[in-house]
């Protein structure tokens, strides 16, 4: 895999992808969270496999845990 290329599904057999890509979505949205004001939530979404709206729900629900 050629360095910053994206990634379109979460199956990566190559040593060099990122183990961010097999956690779980909690995990990965929390990374989104702590880069949110350095990158797009919309690219990071879209590299890491996972759903905007998911990420909102998840931030959502954090938002009503605190």
């Amino acid at each position: 895999m050629k360095e910053g290329s994206i990634v379109k599904n979460r199956r990566c057999d190559s040593p060099s992808c990122p183990g961010i890509l097999y956690e779980k979505p909690r995990v990965i949205f929390a990374h989104i969270r702590s880069l949110e004001e350095t990158y797009s939530v919309e690219q990071m979404c879209e590299v890491l496999g996972v759903s905007k709206s998911g990420y909102y729900k998840w931030k959502a629900r954090q938002s009503d845990q605190a």
